[in-house]
C-alpha cells in the first residue's frame, strides 16, 4: 500500500477553444487561457502488476478575468461575455485503476483509467451586453459591450454591477486516463510522473511512502 501526496498543472489548449471563442489576440480583450492547478492525497493498494488508486484533490483556477466571445457568422465582436472567476475550482474524488508494467526492480510504466465525482466551489461572475434582458442594470450601458459593463463604461462612467454568476452544476462527473512511469526507492516510497486527462489534460507527479 502506498499513500502519495500529488501535485498537477492542468489546462485546455487555446487550439481547442479555438474553435468556439475568438482570441482577440493582441487586444485588451484577449480570452483567458484556461489552466489550473491541483493538490491531493491518494491510497494505493497494488500487487506486482495492479494499482487501485483512490484519490481527493483540490483543483484551485488560475484563469484570470477576462472577455469571451463566441464565435459567429458572420462575426458579432460585442455579443460576448466578460467572466470573473471568484474563488472557483473544485473538490475531485475518485479512483483509479492502473496497469504496471515493470522494467526492473525500481523503475516501471503504468497506465490506466478512472472515474469520479467534482464539485462546484466558487462561482464565475458575469455582466453580459448592455441591452440582454438579464442585465442587473438596464439602464448602465444599455449599448455597451460586456467588457465595457464590468471594467468602465467608455464615456467615463463607472463599472456597472454585475449579471448574476454562470450556470454551472454544483456536482460534474471525472473522467481519468493516465499514462506515467514510476521509481521505487528501496520498496519504502515511490516517485510517480505522469500526464493524461482530469476532465482537462494535465502533467504532473505524486510522491509517498510504501508500507
Amino acid at each position: 500500500m502506498e499513500v502519495n501526496f500529488r501535485g498537477r498543472y492542468e489546462f485546455l489548449p487555446d487550439s481547442l477553444l479555438n474553435i468556439w471563442y475568438e482570441t482577440h489576440a493582441g487586444e485588451t480583450i484577449q480570452r483567458p487561457k484556461v489552466n489550473a492547478y491541483s493538490l491531493g492525497l491518494e491510497f494505493d493498494v497494488r500487487n506486482k502488476e495492479a494499482n487501485g488508486i483512490f484519490y481527493v484533490d483540490y483543483m484551485s483556477s488560475l484563469i484570470k478575468p477576462g472577455y469571451w466571445d463566441d464565435i459567429d457568422s458572420p462575426p458579432d465582436y460585442l455579443d460576448g461575455e466578460y467572466i470573473q472567476p471568484q474563488n472557483f475550482g473544485v473538490v475531485m474524488i475518485g479512483a483509479d485503476y492502473a496497469y504496471e508494467l515493470h522494467a526492473t526492480n525500481w523503475f516501471s510504466v503504468m497506465f490506466g483509467a478512472g472515474l469520479g465525482v467534482a464539485i462546484k466551489t466558487g462561482d464565475l461572475v458575469k455582466w453580459e451586453p448592455g441591452g440582454n434582458v438579464g442585465n442587473t442594470d438596464p439602464n448602465c450601458g444599455a449599448t455597451a459591450p460586456a467588457y465595457e459593463r464590468a471594467l468602465g463604461l467608455s464615456d467615463g462612467g463607472d463599472a456597472c454591477a454585475n449579471d448574476g454568476v454562470k450556470d454551472i452544476p454544483t456536482v460534474l462527473p471525472v473522467l481519468d486516463i493516465n499514462l506515467g512511469v514510476r521509481f521505487n526507492i528501496d520498496d519504502h516510497a515511490s516517485v510517480r510522473l505522469e500526464g493524461g486527462l482530469h476532465d482537462l489534460p494535465y502533467g504532473g507527479g505524486s510522491v509517498g511512502i510504501t508500507f
